[in-house]
Order: structure tokens, then C-alpha cells, then sequence
């Protein structure tokens, strides 16, 4: 089994080129902006549009997007697991974000689940996406 580290593919933040990078969620001292956004999902009674919060000054990004983000590290987050149709699966979860890879992990361990969504418990706003890398679906 490969390290928790390999089994993801990318960490996607939501793409804000008008309006700088969307990083992590901006400190509640920070300028930020609200704007909607739809998660990469294929057509499907999921696929939605919904707000993002983002640095109103652009920012360097996150610093890596092959591991958990740090600045989500610790929080409560939804897992929502999504198949190859757009579909949320049933291994959608809450998590304490005390070990959001070993969460993730489970998840992947599903070869129908393609990708995560992380998302904010109170008002459900996208976060990040996880996709599982090519040719690392399990048997």
C-alpha cells in the first residue's frame, strides 16, 4: 500500500484570478471577499454553485498541493465523497481534523470514490477538493 502521502493526487483550491488567490480562509482581521463557485464535479443533481471566502489581497497560494493543508489541519470539517458520476457516497463524513489523511484513506480505500470535497460543517461552503491519483484505484 503506498503512503498516505501518494495516494492524493491534488489538494484544489478554488481558482480566483479576478480576485487573487483563494488560500486559506482568510483570519476574521483580514480583508476577505465572497464570491460563488462551482466545485469540479461532472454533470449531476450535486453539482452546485456556492460562496467562497478568499484573501481580498492577492496571496502566494497555498505552499503545497500534494498534502493536507496546513491552515485546515485541527479543523472540523464535512468529508463528502463523490463517485465517478458526480454522485455524494455514502463514506461522506464528518471529521475533527485531527487526522484528516487517515479519513481520507478510508475514503480512497472505496475504488468508487473518486473524489473529496472538504467543506465548512456550519454553512457548507467548498473548501478544497481531493482527487485520487491515475492508476491508484483499489481492486
Amino acid at each position: 500500500m503506498p503512503s498516505r502521502g501518494s495516494q492524493f493526487s491534488t489538494w484544489q483550491l478554488p481558482a480566483a484570478s479576478r480576485y487573487g488567490a483563494a488560500c486559506a480562509a482568510p483570519a476574521p482581521a483580514e480583508r476577505a471577499i465572497l464570491f460563488g463557485y462551482e466545485p469540479p464535479l461532472p454533470a449531476s443533481p450535486y453539482r452546485e454553485v456556492g460562496a467562497v471566502f478568499a484573501h481580498a489581497e492577492t496571496c502566494g497560494g497555498p505552499a503545497s498541493t500534494q498534502e493536507y493543508p496546513p491552515d485546515w489541519r485541527g479543523r472540523p470539517q464535512v468529508l463528502r465523497a463523490n463517485d465517478a458520476r458526480g454522485w455524494i457516497h455514502e463514506l461522506s463524513t464528518m471529521h475533527d481534523g485531527e487526522d484528516p489523511e487517515g479519513a481520507i484513506a478510508v475514503m480512497f480505500a472505496n475504488p468508487e470514490v473518486t473524489q473529496i470535497h472538504s467543506r465548512n460543517i456550519a454553512y457548507g461552503c467548498y473548501m478544497f477538493t481531493v482527487t485520487r491519483p491515475a492508476g491508484n484505484t483499489p481492486s
